[in-house]
């Protein structure tokens, strides 16, 4: 998705509209640019716990059982089926879009590519989920990679050092941060497997293999905001900042492992609010 032109944390007066509205859920007016902030720290709590089960959704019994299937190919099914479950047990009066990709093999080391197709066995299958909740208007945004049976020897590595730079990015995270600096942290670690980064291409070559997407981007009233964390960041992170920490490893025409968490910056820190499992199996 294209970066969203604005932020809740450097638009001037009159950005806010939306969330005057809802100030209720802080217990009384503040200036408009607290009123943003907090919103997104208060509320990225309530609506994790809700976006948990729209990935167990997507990894249901179901989903793996029927991993092939004849009319609703694998991809296309486990779209059906969360949406199915989802309305039923009461999440539309949640969220007012619910989006995720669904991307097996090659088309999970492609930016973005919805997925489509059977999910066969042997293969990652990269799920990437950022609904927007009803109440408040904010967003959140997470990734988990599956693989449906036996785990290939690269996929168990790629998943190995991109969870080892998650929790390098998230330990560097704090008030007063360098975005450029936490993203080095992640290249560094995945330079010194021998993987390439955006810090290693040949200059004026698209990178299309290992690292080659930025590390994480504010999430709040729009799923893309400042700050950033990546090779061209020039800011610093502030405490009350929500982002997102998504490391990744890829091969086009194979497929890609990643992982996002989304994450509060603090004075002294930053607090993990993604709880949800890591693990390769389903």
């Amino acid at each position: 998705m294209t970066a969203a032109p604005r932020s809740h944390r450097d638009a001037g007066p009159g950005k806010y509209a939306c969330t005057q509205r809802l100030v209720c859920v802080i217990g009384g007016p503040m200036p408009e640019r607290d009123t943003a902030r907090l919103l997104r720290t208060i509320t990225s709590e309530i609506w994790c716990q809700r976006h948990y089960a729209v990935v167990d959704e997507l990894i249901s019994e179901d989903f793996v059982d029927h991993v092939e299937m004849p009319g609703l190919e694998g991809t296309g099914r486990a779209r059906y089926l969360a949406s199915v479950r989802l309305t039923h047990n009461g999440f539309s009066d949640y969220y007012e879009e619910i989006e995720f990709i669904v991307a097996p093999g090659p088309q999970g080391a492609v930016g973005h590519d919805m997925g489509s197709g059977p999910i066969k066995a042997g293969v990652p299958i990269v799920i990437d989920i950022w609904p927007r909740d009803n109440e408040t208007f904010v967003y959140c945004d997470m990734t988990r990679t599956y693989v449906v049976g036996d785990v290939p020897d690269d996929v168990a590595e790629w998943h190995r050092l991109t969870k080892e730079a998650l929790d390098r990015a998230i330990a560097d995270i704090k008030d007063g941060a360098e975005g450029r600096s936490v993203y080095d942290g992640t290249c560094d670690i995945f330079e010194a497997a021998g993987e390439p980064t955006q810090r290693t291409k040949e200059r004026g070559k698209t990178l299309a293999d290992g690292f080659f997407h930025g590390l994480g981007h504010g999430v709040g009233l729009e799923v893309h905001e400042a700050p950033d964390m990546g090779l061209a960041s020039k800011g610093s992170l502030r405490a009350g900042d929500v982002v997102t920490v998504e490391p990744g490893l890829y091969r086009q025409g194979y497929g890609g492992v990643r992982l996002e968490d989304l994450v509060l910056v603090t004075e002294n820190g930053a607090e993990n609010l993604t709880q949800y499992p890591y693990d390769l199996a389903p």
